[in-house]
C-alpha cells in the first residue's frame, strides 16, 4: 500500500507532527508513506531516521524533452536554457510556459516576454 500526502507543507502543526510518527510505526509493514512538501516551508519533515529524497528541478535534455512535448514543436536550446534558469527547472512552471508561449517564441524566432529572457 502507498499513501501519498501532497502539499504537506500546508498541514497544520499537529498533522505534520503525526505523519513522521505514523511512518516510523509502519516501517515494518508493507506500507509506504510519501510526503511531498516544498523545501524551506514551515514543516520541513526533518526526520533523520526515515529515508528522504530531495528533488531538484529538471535541466538539460529532460527540460528540453518536457518543453518540446508540451509545445508540440521544436524548442531552441537557448530558449530552453533561459526558461530553466527563470523557473529553477520546476517542471510544472516549464509546462505552463510551453503552453503560454507561441511556437515561434519557443523556436527562438521571436523574443520571449521580458520575464523569460
Amino acid at each position: 500500500m502507498l499513501a501519498v500526502v501532497d502539499d504537506a507543507h500546508w498541514l497544520d502543526e499537529a498533522s505534520a507532527a503525526a505523519l513522521p510518527l505514523a511512518a516510523r510505526r509502519l516501517q515494518a509493514e508493507r506500507v509506504a508513506l510519501l510526503f511531498a512538501a516544498r523545501d524551506g516551508e514551515a514543516y520541513g519533515f526533518d526526520v533523520p531516521d526515515l529515508s528522504t529524497v530531495v528533488l531538484g528541478g529538471v535541466a538539460g535534455a529532460a527540460a528540453h524533452a518536457l518543453l518540446s512535448a508540451r509545445a508540440g514543436g521544436p524548442v531552441d536550446p537557448a530558449v530552453c536554457d533561459r526558461l530553466v534558469a527563470g523557473t529553477g527547472g520546476n517542471p510544472l512552471a516549464l509546462g505552463e510556459l510551453a503552453g503560454a508561449l507561441t511556437v515561434d517564441q519557443l523556436a527562438g524566432g521571436r523574443r520571449c516576454p521580458h520575464r523569460c529572457r
